[in-house]
């Protein structure tokens, strides 16, 4: 097996990482500049420890690297991925050569990092799609224990009329594009990605104003509501000098108003969604504001070229109506120790629960008010 090294801080991590996004394969969600705004932020608020494990090829090159955390939950120190549930798929970022030697040691490697960092009981890799971009992902070959559903994507290709004539019906078109006229008459339309500082914090200010109305409105959880994803948010949407920002926002304003937001993680040919929002006015909102600023997203990164786009982990209509592929899931765990050995089945039991929630509407909108009630009383 190769040379590895361990870094309990990401700045250490830096130089490798930045080596290795020049000639590796990964998602976006596996640039430097992602992971450190959410090591920063969330990691941070959380008391997570990174632990972030670089393989080195025959030549000590950089060849792998993949960034997990310690942290301590419920009695259990897990070695986990970085990145948790805002991330959609957690690869490790790798060239062929590191991407083999994680697919053979990977079991192995874990063990020799949790013991690097004080010993974990449980390492738990969430998240692991079984292939990216048509390539095995090596870490799905670890010990696979509960699948999480799917994400899904789709293959961009020039031009982007003829993209859309194959993925969206001739009717769905044209109702789009009378909704878009009638968006007009209340003021003037402009969809675009956003670049100056100044106009990325106006559009975050209102995606998580939007986020916060609809879930009250909807008396579900928002995911978006505390301080550190905040800061997560507005460090990940600045550009680094010389560097694109590690999530780009797009905008639909009408008139002076932004009535749709699409937050992106965009990188290696690939741009993910990662949140979104309306304006929850009647008025606008029956008029589709998210799908005509997906739609205009969409021709946006088919002009620049990239691959392909995914719209994430979860069920929705709009996702199916324009991905036609479905990215299969799993979580995967290597215990550790004894009692990592006892909280496997019951980790596997929780997501089984989960996922029985998620697929019952009844359940959901238990769970949620039970979830808002705790909020409320802490």
């Amino acid at each position: 097996m190769s040379e590895f090294e361990v870094f309990s801080s990401i700045d250490e991590a830096e130089p490798h990482w930045r080596v290795l996004e020049r000639k590796a394969a990964g998602t976006p969600f596996q640039r430097f500049a992602w992971m450190a705004s959410y090591a920063r932020a969330i990691s941070a608020a959380l008391g997570a420890k990174p632990a972030i494990l670089l393989l080195r090829g025959a030549d000590r090159q950089p060849a792998a690297i993949m960034p997990l955390e310690i942290i301590r939950l419920g009695g259990l120190t897990l070695l986990r991925s970085m990145g948790g549930k805002h991330a959609s798929f957690h690869v490790p970022l790798a060239t062929a050569e590191g991407a083999a030697i994680l697919a053979d040691n990977s079991p192995h490697l874990l063990r020799l990092v949790s013991e690097r960092t004080g010993g974990a009981d449980l390492a738990l890799l969430t998240h692991q799609p079984f292939e990216m971009d048509g390539a095995p992902n090596p870490l799905a070959r670890a010990s696979v224990f509960a699948t999480t559903g799917h994400a899904y994507e789709t293959a961009l290709a020039l031009p982007a009329e003829a993209f859309f004539s194959a993925k969206v019906s001739a009717d769905a078109r044209k109702k789009l594009r009378k909704k878009r006229k009638a968006l007009e008459k209340i003021g003037p339309i402009d969809a675009r990605r956003l670049v100056e500082p100044a106009e990325i914090e106006t559009a975050l200010t209102a995606f998580l104003s939007q986020r916060e109305r609809r879930s009250w409105a909807r008396t579900i959880p928002n995911p978006f509501a505390d301080a550190p994803i905040h800061a997560f948010l507005r460090a990940a949407t600045k550009p680094a000098e010389g560097q694109d920002a590690a999530i780009e926002l797009h905008a639909l304003r009408c008139g002076e108003r932004i009535i749709a937001v699409f937050g992106l993680a965009s990188g290696f040919s690939r741009a993910s969604a990662m949140f979104t929002s309306f304006d929850d006015d009647p008025a606008i909102a029956r008029l589709s504001p998210g799908n005509i600023l997906l739609h205009e997203m969409v021709r946006d990164l088919i002009g620049r070229g990239f691959k392909r786009f995914d719209l994430g982990v979860g069920e929705a209509r709009y996702k199916s109506a324009l991905c036609d592929r479905e990215v299969a899931l799993a979580h995967c765990g290597t215990p550790l120790t004894t009692l990592g050995r006892a909280a496997l089945p019951l980790l596997r039991e929780s997501w089984r629960l989960e996922s029985a929630i998620k697929s019952s509407n009844r359940l959901t909108r238990f769970a949620n008010r039970a979830r808002l009630a705790l909020r409320a009383s802490s």
